[in-house]
């Protein structure tokens, strides 16, 4: 659905898949909210022993349907277009892989062959992914021009944060679409420095060298 909703304007989901999906989950989370998953048991001098039943093995092997799904949609989406949609879909398809490599020896092999369930770096590798989603979904006006008060409103901190690192993935990814994106950016800022010293002929007591002074001081780093 996610997938579907970032490339359209309007999305409304299928009812078909919508519903089915939405009492599957509801189940399965009232079966672990009531505890009906784990059995574990404690004897003296023993180690503990930790059982399951069904309900476990049918979320990691619907979370895992659900994680190919979304990598396949996604990697058909980066292999197929272009440009923005393609970066945004690559960082997708980087944020369901990373936390899925992990999850499955957290979440499988420690469980099955150990007994030990690593719940704390489950939750590191989600965030993980999570945090590149953010950034993907986040960044998609990820060259809109430096934020400084003459040109555009101040950027959220997030933004500025993580822009960097998106556009380098734009760079890495789609280096056409990163050449352009970056060159319309710097034609924007040419364009208001025109209008900038456009305003500042106006003023007569000012020399060609000092409002060539005030333009590089103002938009100097903005042309990097």
């Amino acid at each position: 659905m996610i997938s579907d909703s970032y490339r359209r304007r309007t999305y409304k989901p299928n009812p078909y898949i919508f519903y089915p999906h939405f009492a599957l989950i509801a189940y399965l989370f009232l079966e672990c909210a009531f505890i009906r998953v784990f059995t574990i048991t404690s004897r003296q001098e023993e180690y503990v022993q930790i059982s399951f039943n069904w309900i476990y093995p049918a979320i990691l092997l619907y979370a895992l349907i659900i994680f190919l799904f979304a990598i396949g949609k996604y990697g058909i989406k980066t292999w197929k277009t272009r440009g923005k949609t393609r970066v945004a879909s690559a960082l997708m398809v980087f944020g369901l892989v990373s936390p899925l490599i992990w999850l499955s020896w957290f979440l499988t092999q420690n469980p099955l062959a150990k007994g030990l369930f690593s719940r704390g770096q489950a939750a590191i590798c989600c965030i993980t992914g999570m945090l590149i989603w953010a950034i993907a979904i986040l960044n998609c006006n990820a060259f809109r021009i430096p934020a400084f008060s003459l040109i555009e409103p101040r950027l959220p901190t997030f933004h500025r944060l993580t822009r960097p690192f998106f556009n380098f993935m734009t760079r890495m990814i789609d280096l056409k679409y990163y050449r352009q994106q970056e060159l319309t950016r710097k034609e924007k800022i040419v364009m208001k420095m025109m209008i900038h010293n456009n305003e500042l002929c106006k003023n007569e007591s000012l020399s060609a060298i000092d409002r060539a002074l005030i333009l590089a001081q103002t938009y100097g780093n903005y042309l990097r």
